[in-house]
């Protein structure tokens, strides 16, 4: 039964992955922003450990701005 429920979530990913990469190479414009998502838990028991990749990334990105400005 876990299989099955496994084989299912990996078929959801799969088409969530394939329409996500369709949409993006659909769109010929050039955007001013770039948006990057994120999966880590800022709320609960892990809230330290997401807190700590959220201002990682964080400050990555802004060096790379601050490098590129």
């Amino acid at each position: 039964m876990k299989v099955r429920h496994f084989r299912r979530l990996r078929r959801v990913v799969v088409r969530m992955l394939f329409a996500s990469a369709v949409a993006a190479t659909s769109s010929l414009t050039v955007a001013d922003t770039i948006k990057v998502g994120m999966s880590a838990a800022l709320t609960g028991p892990a809230s330290a450990l997401g807190h700590g990749v959220k201002t990682g990334i964080e400050s990555y990105f802004a060096s790379v701005n601050a490098a590129v400005a």
